[in-house]
């Protein structure tokens, strides 16, 4: 015989026992206690005549009304406001987290004193700050925003920005 320990030929014969119990009971339960009677289907009379429709069947096609073809697409002018007037120059905006004492101050090389207004080329959004805070900036960069500064004209990711700086 196979090398079984103890205990699973226990579970053997534990599991070979219930089933020779559960089988038979089963189906004495499941029996007809009638012996078997047979019990014709009759077709129905009346109102139960009707016949109903096939729900997955095709329908007829549905036409709406208007016009066949589509019309044509029209060319719509947008206007674009020029920049404010005075001086302007188009460069590249970062940020850094303090960049002055007050809230509104950048920091460029462009004149000092001067209030400033950015636009995002990316999405035209504006913000206006002061030159006042003398810094040193990165390699390329026209402007240095404050973080709350630059949020307001596009998402810290996306530096840095190209953005049209003017100022009066």
């Amino acid at each position: 015989m196979l090398n079984v320990n103890v205990t699973d030929r226990r579970r053997v014969v534990v599991a070979v026992i219930a089933t020779l119990v559960a089988v038979p009971s089963l189906w004495l339960v499941n029996r007809s206690s009638s012996g078997g009677d047979i019990v014709a289907a009759t077709q129905p009379t009346g109102a139960l005549d009707t016949v109903l429709e096939d729900p997955l069947a095709p329908s007829n096609p549905v036409f709406l009304e208007g016009p066949t073809s589509p019309q044509n697409p029209v060319v719509v002018q947008i206007g674009i406001p020029s920049p404010p007037a005075g001086q302007r120059v188009e460069g590249t905006v970062v940020y850094q987290r303090n960049v002055g004492a007050l809230a509104d101050t950048c920091s460029s090389a462009l004149p000092f004193n001067v209030t400033m207004t950015v636009q995002n080329l990316n999405n035209g959004r504006e913000v206006t700050c002061v030159n006042r805070a003398p810094a040193v900036l990165p390699a390329g960069q026209t402007l240095m925003l404050s973080t709350e500064q630059f949020l307001t004209i596009a998402d810290l990711a996306d530096s840095p920005i190209p953005a049209i700086i003017s100022w009066k």
